[in-house]
């Protein structure tokens, strides 16, 4: 017995059997169109993303799509993943919040599409890594710094108290040497 998806991929065939010869086919199990625009196929093909690492999409879901737009749909997945690719070589672990959940976002559509996201989302989660990390030891040095200013100004207090309890004794030692003198005299008169 067989399923939707067997009846539409050999009706696929049969219609690539009946294609003008001139046209350049290109059927595969995970290609449920015709390859009509090969020109537009070799420039995306030709993507560096695609050149250092092939990928093997499933473009079987397409056959949900009416079959006109299935190429087209095609084409735009490949475009997007390379697009997306690049821009994630290019996060930097400072850049804003939203260009991480926006691609965090994508990356489960391109798997579901059959290509490699392994390598994306690895980088992904590192630069997370690394902007949580920052973010806890800049916390931190914030706090430290905040720490140390308050012991430094305490330090300049005590230091000060100090300065003033010196002069205190040193006021009293020169008071206690007048009356040690003012009472010599006194018993050296008697």
């Amino acid at each position: 017995m067989r399923g939707k998806n067997e009846n539409e991929e050999v009706s696929i065939v049969s219609l690539i059997n009946l294609s003008d010869s001139r046209e350049i086919v290109e059927v595969s199990w995970n290609l449920p169109f015709v390859k009509k625009d090969t020109s537009l196929w070799e420039i995306v093909q030709s993507f560096k993303v695609f050149q250092q690492k092939p990928q093997k999409p499933d473009f079987r879901p397409l056959l949900n799509e009416a079959e006109g737009l299935r190429e087209g749909i095609a084409l735009g997945w490949m475009v997007n993943y390379s697009n997306t690719v690049e821009k994630i070589y290019k996060l930097r672990y400072d850049d804003r919040d939203s260009m991480f959940s926006t691609n965090l976002e994508l990356i489960p559509k391109f798997e579901q599409q059959g290509f490699d996201i392994v390598p994306l989302e690895k980088r992904l989660r590192g630069l997370l890594s690394t902007k949580a990390t920052i973010a806890h030891l800049e916390l931190q040095l914030k706090e430290t710094r905040v720490l140390l200013k308050n012991e430094t100004d305490e330090k300049a207090r005590m230091e000060e108290d100090i300065r003033e309890h010196a002069k205190r004794i040193d006021d009293h030692d020169k008071r206690i040497k007048e009356l040690v003198k003012m009472l010599s005299k006194e018993k050296a008169r008697k």
